[in-house]
């Protein structure tokens, strides 16, 4: 029996996984000096980060940086790439909890092993360090403060949109996705797949298909691809996503 297009990719997307779950740890390059450190580093503030010393690590894309139950001893910081961190569920689904883009620091934990899992979306480099060192030096300590209760926030975001309307969700998505808050026509490449925006707002991937259908044909957004969007018109995006409309109530 042949699959349907949403199922044959939600299946392609579940096999890219799992072949190549634990490669990120394989390809761990030492890096010393500070001749190796990335633009993301030289941004933290006051060195608190770029002046410690760290693993990098080369992961292609759908790659574990680390799984439920490995040790929390390191945090972790994007230099190039997306990672996203999930918990998985009883029903073979996941929820996800955070997108994270460059210039983001993961890996909270307040227990000894993690309770998530964080996968990369994308060919991505990231810095791994250990997470006493950078807690031992107050500068440190502050910026990772900082980084925890942003993603604290944006769990408190997401679990709000995650009430809304299917249509409300999806538009908050791209509008969140948006990093220019100006009006005019915006183009993104998205860091998920249409099975992971499933997946991130709790709809089925058919749902995500006929809300983006559903913006398209208002004139809001214009697809390329499979991930490449173009925004034409922000205002409306942000309509849809405060429900203003009746197709985002419905």
């Amino acid at each position: 029996m042949s699959l349907s297009p949403l199922a044959a990719e939600s299946a392609a997307a579940l096999a890219r996984v799992a072949p190549i779950s634990r490669l990120a740890f394989d390809l761990e390059v030492p890096v010393h000096s500070p001749s190796h450190r990335t633009p993301a580093q030289r941004a933290a503030k006051g060195g608190e980060i770029s002046d410690l010393k760290a693993r990098r690590l080369r992961a292609p894309a759908h790659c574990h940086v680390f799984e439920v139950g490995s040790p929390a001893d390191e945090l972790y910081l994007i230099s190039e790439g997306w990672v996203i961190v999930s918990r998985p569920l009883p029903n073979g689904r996941r929820s996800i909890l955070d997108v994270l883009e460059r210039g983001r620091i993961f890996g909270f934990s307040a227990a000894a092993l993690h309770e998530c899992e964080a996968l990369t979306t994308a060919p991505s480099v990231i810095f791994a360090y250990d997470k006493a060192r950078m807690m031992s030096d107050p500068r440190r300590a502050i910026r990772v403060h900082e980084q925890a209760l942003k993603q604290m926030s944006r769990i408190h975001w997401l679990a709000t949109v995650r009430c809304a309307p299917a249509l409300a969700r999806l538009a908050g998505f791209l509008a969140d996705c948006v990093e220019s808050g100006g009006g005019g026509e915006i183009r993104l490449d998205l860091p998920l797949s249409r099975v992971e925006i499933a997946d991130y707002l709790e709809l089925t991937v058919e749902t995500v298909s006929r809300c983006i259908t559903t913006l398209r044909d208002k004139g809001a957004v214009r697809t390329e691809g499979q991930r490449g969007v173009e925004i034409l018109d922000l205002d409306a995006l942000r309509g849809f996503a405060a429900g203003r409309t009746a197709e985002a109530q419905a």
